[in-house]
Protein backbone atom coordinates (compact mmCIF):
# COMPACT_ATOMS: atom_id res chain seq x y z
CA UNK A 1 0.00 0.00 0.00
CA UNK A 2 1.82 3.51 -1.26
CA UNK A 3 1.30 6.61 0.86
CA UNK A 4 1.29 10.14 -0.35
CA UNK A 5 4.62 11.73 0.19
CA UNK A 6 4.38 14.26 2.83
CA UNK A 7 4.90 17.40 0.56
CA UNK A 8 1.36 15.79 -1.21
CA UNK A 9 0.09 15.59 2.11
CA UNK A 10 0.29 18.83 3.39
CA UNK A 11 -0.65 19.77 0.09
CA UNK A 12 -4.27 17.67 0.43
CA UNK A 13 -4.12 19.21 4.15
CA UNK A 14 -5.03 22.85 2.95
CA UNK A 15 -8.17 22.05 1.26
CA UNK A 16 -10.15 23.93 3.44
CA UNK A 17 -13.52 23.88 2.03
CA UNK A 18 -15.07 20.45 0.40
CA UNK A 19 -14.75 21.64 -3.21
CA UNK A 20 -11.01 22.38 -2.24
CA UNK A 21 -10.12 19.58 -0.23
CA UNK A 22 -11.66 17.18 -3.59
CA UNK A 23 -9.29 19.43 -5.74
CA UNK A 24 -6.47 18.99 -3.50
CA UNK A 25 -7.28 15.11 -3.32
CA UNK A 26 -7.33 15.29 -7.49
CA UNK A 27 -4.39 17.53 -7.96
CA UNK A 28 -2.27 14.59 -5.45
CA UNK A 29 -4.00 11.78 -7.52
CA UNK A 30 -5.08 10.91 -4.68
CA UNK A 31 -6.83 6.40 -4.42
CA UNK A 32 -8.07 4.36 -2.02
CA UNK A 33 -4.85 2.94 -1.24
CA UNK A 34 -4.30 6.56 0.50
CA UNK A 35 -7.72 6.69 2.20
CA UNK A 36 -6.15 5.40 6.18
CA UNK A 37 -3.17 7.85 5.85
CA UNK A 38 -5.25 11.02 5.05
CA UNK A 39 -7.53 9.80 7.48
CA UNK A 40 -5.41 9.27 10.28
CA UNK A 41 -3.99 13.10 9.65
CA UNK A 42 -7.07 14.90 9.32
CA UNK A 43 -8.17 13.06 13.07
CA UNK A 44 -5.48 14.41 13.93
CA UNK A 45 -5.96 17.90 13.25
CA UNK A 46 -9.72 17.28 14.88
CA UNK A 47 -13.29 16.40 13.71
CA UNK A 48 -14.05 19.22 11.71
CA UNK A 49 -11.55 17.86 9.69
CA UNK A 50 -12.12 14.70 9.86
CA UNK A 51 -15.91 15.31 8.77
CA UNK A 52 -14.36 16.83 5.66
CA UNK A 53 -12.52 14.19 4.72
CA UNK A 54 -14.86 11.92 4.97
CA UNK A 55 -17.47 13.63 3.20
CA UNK A 56 -14.83 14.08 0.14
CA UNK A 57 -14.07 10.68 0.03
CA UNK A 58 -17.59 9.61 -0.03
CA UNK A 59 -18.68 12.29 -2.81
CA UNK A 60 -15.54 11.02 -5.04
CA UNK A 61 -16.88 7.66 -4.12
CA UNK A 62 -20.28 7.96 -5.51
CA UNK A 63 -18.69 9.50 -8.62
CA UNK A 64 -15.84 7.07 -9.39
CA UNK A 65 -14.29 4.56 -7.52
CA UNK A 66 -17.00 2.99 -5.06
CA UNK A 67 -14.46 1.05 -3.35
CA UNK A 68 -13.51 4.41 -1.45
CA UNK A 69 -16.57 3.93 0.37
CA UNK A 70 -15.69 0.41 1.34
CA UNK A 71 -12.12 1.74 2.80
CA UNK A 72 -13.90 4.77 4.56
CA UNK A 73 -16.07 2.62 6.23
CA UNK A 74 -13.63 -0.49 7.39
CA UNK A 75 -11.24 2.43 8.45
CA UNK A 76 -13.66 3.28 11.02
CA UNK A 77 -14.26 -0.07 12.77
CA UNK A 78 -11.08 0.58 14.40
CA UNK A 79 -11.15 4.31 14.77
CA UNK A 80 -12.13 5.93 17.90
CA UNK A 81 -15.58 5.41 18.81
CA UNK A 82 -16.30 9.60 18.21
CA UNK A 83 -14.26 9.42 14.50
CA UNK A 84 -15.96 6.47 14.02
CA UNK A 85 -19.78 8.40 14.53
CA UNK A 86 -18.41 11.35 12.20
CA UNK A 87 -17.60 8.67 9.87
CA UNK A 88 -21.75 7.18 9.59
CA UNK A 89 -22.32 10.48 9.92
CA UNK A 90 -21.09 11.45 6.51
CA UNK A 91 -22.90 8.65 5.50
CA UNK A 92 -26.01 9.82 6.64
CA UNK A 93 -25.56 13.42 6.02
CA UNK A 94 -25.18 12.64 2.09
CA UNK A 95 -28.49 10.31 2.30
CA UNK A 96 -26.45 6.93 1.60
CA UNK A 97 -28.08 4.85 4.46
CA UNK A 98 -28.32 2.38 2.01
CA UNK A 99 -24.45 2.27 0.66
CA UNK A 100 -23.62 2.20 4.69
CA UNK A 101 -25.80 -1.12 5.11
CA UNK A 102 -23.92 -2.19 2.06
CA UNK A 103 -20.82 -1.72 3.51
CA UNK A 104 -21.74 -3.25 6.81
CA UNK A 105 -22.41 -6.29 4.89
CA UNK A 106 -19.11 -6.62 4.08
CA UNK A 107 -17.43 -6.91 7.09
CA UNK A 108 -16.30 -9.81 10.04
CA UNK A 109 -19.36 -10.20 12.29
CA UNK A 110 -18.10 -8.30 14.96
CA UNK A 111 -16.86 -5.38 13.30
CA UNK A 112 -20.23 -5.17 11.20
CA UNK A 113 -22.26 -5.46 14.59
CA UNK A 114 -20.13 -2.19 15.89
CA UNK A 115 -20.61 -0.67 12.97
CA UNK A 116 -24.26 -1.36 13.08
CA UNK A 117 -24.72 -0.25 16.54
CA UNK A 118 -23.59 3.60 15.85
CA UNK A 119 -25.66 3.53 12.58
CA UNK A 120 -28.36 3.23 14.99
CA UNK A 121 -27.20 5.78 17.65
CA UNK A 122 -26.63 8.27 14.87
CA UNK A 123 -30.10 8.22 13.70
CA UNK A 124 -29.69 5.95 10.79
CA UNK A 125 -33.53 3.86 10.53
CA UNK A 126 -34.52 0.94 8.95
CA UNK A 127 -35.34 2.11 5.62
CA UNK A 128 -31.85 2.00 4.29
CA UNK A 129 -31.64 -1.72 5.91
CA UNK A 130 -34.85 -2.52 4.13
CA UNK A 131 -34.04 -0.60 0.70
CA UNK A 132 -30.24 -2.92 0.47
CA UNK A 133 -32.13 -5.92 1.53
CA UNK A 134 -34.93 -5.63 -1.27
CA UNK A 135 -31.97 -5.13 -3.51
CA UNK A 136 -30.18 -8.10 -2.21
CA UNK A 137 -33.15 -10.47 -2.36
CA UNK A 138 -33.72 -9.08 -5.95
CA UNK A 139 -30.02 -10.28 -7.07
CA UNK A 140 -30.82 -13.71 -5.31
CA UNK A 141 -34.09 -14.15 -7.32
CA UNK A 142 -32.70 -12.85 -10.52
CA UNK A 143 -28.84 -14.31 -10.30
CA UNK A 144 -27.52 -11.52 -11.59
CA UNK A 145 -26.67 -7.58 -10.45
CA UNK A 146 -29.36 -5.02 -12.04
CA UNK A 147 -27.99 -2.71 -14.74
CA UNK A 148 -28.86 0.31 -12.33
CA UNK A 149 -27.20 -0.88 -9.58
CA UNK A 150 -23.84 0.34 -10.34
CA UNK A 151 -23.03 1.75 -6.54
CA UNK A 152 -21.12 -1.49 -5.14
CA UNK A 153 -22.71 -4.81 -6.14
CA UNK A 154 -20.20 -5.43 -8.32
CA UNK A 155 -17.69 -6.35 -5.56
CA UNK A 156 -19.21 -9.66 -5.39
CA UNK A 157 -19.39 -10.94 -9.05
CA UNK A 158 -15.90 -12.14 -8.25
CA UNK A 159 -16.03 -13.93 -4.54
CA UNK A 160 -15.02 -16.93 -3.69
CA UNK A 161 -18.32 -18.93 -3.84
CA UNK A 162 -20.04 -16.75 -6.41
CA UNK A 163 -22.33 -14.35 -6.65
CA UNK A 164 -25.22 -15.64 -4.49
CA UNK A 165 -23.53 -16.99 -1.67
CA UNK A 166 -21.68 -13.73 -1.53
CA UNK A 167 -25.01 -12.19 -0.98
CA UNK A 168 -26.00 -14.39 1.10
CA UNK A 169 -23.22 -14.14 3.14
CA UNK A 170 -23.66 -9.82 3.66
CA UNK A 171 -27.63 -10.33 4.20
CA UNK A 172 -26.96 -12.64 7.09
CA UNK A 173 -24.09 -10.44 8.69
CA UNK A 174 -26.27 -7.40 7.92
CA UNK A 175 -29.34 -9.11 9.69
CA UNK A 176 -26.93 -10.15 12.62
CA UNK A 177 -25.71 -7.05 13.31
CA UNK A 178 -29.30 -5.62 13.45
CA UNK A 179 -30.15 -8.39 16.17
CA UNK A 180 -26.79 -7.27 17.75
CA UNK A 181 -27.98 -3.61 17.93
CA UNK A 182 -31.18 -5.13 20.00
CA UNK A 183 -33.69 -3.95 17.09
CA UNK A 184 -36.49 -5.93 15.45
CA UNK A 185 -36.54 -7.01 11.62
CA UNK A 186 -40.29 -6.72 12.16
CA UNK A 187 -39.51 -2.93 12.59
CA UNK A 188 -38.34 -3.74 8.27
CA UNK A 189 -41.51 -5.33 7.61
CA UNK A 190 -43.59 -2.29 8.82
CA UNK A 191 -41.82 0.04 6.47
CA UNK A 192 -41.59 -2.00 3.20
CA UNK A 193 -45.65 -1.89 3.70
CA UNK A 194 -46.07 0.57 1.24
CA UNK A 195 -43.82 -0.41 -1.24
CA UNK A 196 -44.28 -2.38 -5.11
CA UNK A 197 -44.60 -6.19 -4.95
CA UNK A 198 -41.32 -6.43 -7.01
CA UNK A 199 -39.62 -4.54 -3.83
CA UNK A 200 -41.74 -6.59 -1.02
CA UNK A 201 -40.79 -9.65 -2.63
CA UNK A 202 -37.16 -8.76 -3.27
CA UNK A 203 -36.79 -7.86 0.85
CA UNK A 204 -39.24 -11.02 1.74
CA UNK A 205 -36.70 -13.17 -0.27
CA UNK A 206 -33.59 -11.95 1.84
CA UNK A 207 -35.45 -12.72 4.92
CA UNK A 208 -36.07 -15.75 3.89
CA UNK A 209 -32.52 -16.75 3.07
CA UNK A 210 -31.53 -15.38 7.17
CA UNK A 211 -34.00 -17.83 7.97
CA UNK A 212 -37.05 -15.69 9.06
CA UNK A 213 -39.84 -18.34 9.21
CA UNK A 214 -42.83 -17.80 6.88
CA UNK A 215 -45.31 -17.36 9.80
CA UNK A 216 -42.80 -14.57 11.39
CA UNK A 217 -42.98 -12.52 8.35
CA UNK A 218 -46.94 -13.14 7.70
CA UNK A 219 -47.45 -12.03 11.57
CA UNK A 220 -45.54 -8.91 11.07
CA UNK A 221 -47.07 -8.27 7.66
CA UNK A 222 -51.10 -8.73 8.93
CA UNK A 223 -50.67 -5.98 11.72
CA UNK A 224 -50.82 -3.56 9.10
CA UNK A 225 -54.06 -4.92 7.41
CA UNK A 226 -55.29 -7.67 4.85
CA UNK A 227 -53.83 -5.76 1.86
CA UNK A 228 -50.22 -6.14 3.36
CA UNK A 229 -50.98 -9.40 4.12
CA UNK A 230 -51.44 -10.36 0.56
CA UNK A 231 -48.73 -8.70 -0.90
CA UNK A 232 -46.43 -11.06 1.78
CA UNK A 233 -47.81 -13.95 0.60
CA UNK A 234 -47.11 -13.13 -2.68
CA UNK A 235 -43.59 -12.57 -2.00
CA UNK A 236 -43.41 -15.70 0.38
CA UNK A 237 -44.41 -17.81 -2.74
CA UNK A 238 -42.83 -16.14 -5.22
CA UNK A 239 -39.58 -16.87 -2.87
CA UNK A 240 -40.62 -20.94 -4.05
CA UNK A 241 -41.77 -21.69 -0.67
CA UNK A 242 -45.23 -24.09 -0.48
CA UNK A 243 -48.65 -22.85 0.02
CA UNK A 244 -48.95 -25.44 3.05
CA UNK A 245 -46.69 -23.09 5.12
CA UNK A 246 -49.09 -19.81 4.13
CA UNK A 247 -51.99 -21.92 5.51
CA UNK A 248 -50.47 -24.03 8.10
CA UNK A 249 -50.04 -20.15 9.66
CA UNK A 250 -53.30 -18.65 8.63
CA UNK A 251 -55.76 -21.82 9.97
CA UNK A 252 -55.70 -20.13 13.23
CA UNK A 253 -56.10 -16.52 12.17
CA UNK A 254 -59.47 -14.79 11.72
CA UNK A 255 -61.84 -15.24 9.29
CA UNK A 256 -60.89 -12.35 7.78
CA UNK A 257 -57.32 -13.07 7.30
CA UNK A 258 -57.68 -16.67 6.73
CA UNK A 259 -60.01 -15.80 3.85
CA UNK A 260 -57.63 -13.18 2.15
CA UNK A 261 -54.67 -15.65 2.34
CA UNK A 262 -56.89 -18.48 0.93
CA UNK A 263 -57.86 -15.71 -1.98
CA UNK A 264 -54.11 -14.87 -2.64
CA UNK A 265 -52.58 -18.20 -3.12
CA UNK A 266 -56.05 -19.25 -5.03
CA UNK A 267 -54.75 -16.16 -7.26
CA UNK A 268 -51.41 -17.12 -7.14
CA UNK A 269 -52.17 -20.81 -8.56
CA UNK A 270 -54.60 -20.04 -10.84
CA UNK A 271 -56.62 -23.30 -10.22
CA UNK A 272 -59.08 -23.82 -7.19
CA UNK A 273 -57.89 -27.63 -7.32
CA UNK A 274 -54.50 -26.77 -6.76
CA UNK A 275 -55.13 -25.05 -3.65
CA UNK A 276 -57.50 -27.63 -2.59
CA UNK A 277 -54.43 -29.90 -3.22
CA UNK A 278 -52.67 -28.13 -0.63
CA UNK A 279 -55.86 -28.02 2.04
CA UNK A 280 -55.60 -32.01 1.54
CA UNK A 281 -51.76 -32.07 3.23
CA UNK A 282 -53.53 -30.42 6.83
CA UNK A 283 -53.97 -32.25 9.58
CA UNK A 284 -57.54 -33.00 9.97
CA UNK A 285 -57.86 -31.54 13.17
CA UNK A 286 -56.98 -27.90 11.02
CA UNK A 287 -59.86 -28.51 8.29
CA UNK A 288 -62.79 -27.04 10.22
CA UNK A 289 -61.31 -24.09 9.87
CA UNK A 290 -60.29 -24.33 6.47
CA UNK A 291 -63.11 -25.05 4.86
CA UNK A 292 -65.13 -22.52 6.75
CA UNK A 293 -62.41 -20.15 5.64
CA UNK A 294 -63.12 -21.26 2.01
Amino acid sequence: MSNLSQPKLRQLMQGATLKARMDQMQSVDFNRNNIKQVLVESEKVGKSDLDLTSNAILIRALRGDHEEAFELASWSVKAKPASRKTIIASFLGNKQAKLFVHQIGRQKREDASVLMKDYFTEGGDMVGIAEWLSEAGSILKTGAIPTDTDWGWDSFKNAVGGLVDAVVGAINTVVDAVKAAAKNLGDAIATVVNWTQNKISGFVESVLRAGKAVGEILAEAVKNGTTALTKFVQAVMEAGRKGLEVLNWAVSKTMDVLGAALRKLESFYGSFTTLLTEIAKMALNQLGNMVKGL
